[in-house]
């Protein structure tokens, strides 16, 4: 009796673990069903003639994907600054609110229609003074 008590419970303990922790899939996402996205692929960060900073990447095309997040940390601050609203729909990004002679990190992600969002690569850049076409400095220092 006391042996098929214990098979008893260690059956309703299996199913028990194997509802609360799944089976084993990895799959899933904590947004539901969906698959986790892809981080943008190819990304490139570069300071443009202007000054202003110039990310481009490749597009993301997974089905549940509503779009992407840029985000920007000045190098040795802890905090981010999420520089996009919303998710946009474009795979560039044009940040002219920079801080010349700065170094900034830049990370963007995909964002799924039920609002999960990929990791992200660090890209650092460290910005110059933009110059004319006749090599001058086109601000004073």
């Amino acid at each position: 009796m006391r042996a098929r008590t214990f098979v008893t419970t260690s059956l309703a303990l299996l199913g028990l673990i194997m509802l609360v922790g799944g089976c084993g899939d990895d799959t899933i996402s904590p947004a539901g069903n969906e698959a986790p996205l892809l981080p943008p692929q190819n990304v490139v960060v570069k300071q443009g003639p202007s000054g202003a900073v110039l990310l481009t990447w490749d597009a993301n095309t997974q089905s549940s994907l509503r779009g992407y997040n840029v985000y920007r940390r000045d190098t040795g601050s802890a905090s981010i600054v999420t520089l996009t609203i919303k998710p946009i729909k474009e795979t560039r990004f044009v940040d002219s609110q920079v801080d010349w002679s700065r170094e900034y990190e830049y990370r963007v992600t995909s964002v799924s229609d039920r609002g999960g969002e990929s990791g992200s690569v660090a890209l650092v850049i460290q910005l110059e003074t933009p110059t004319t076409s006749d090599g001058k400095h086109s601000r004073s220092e």
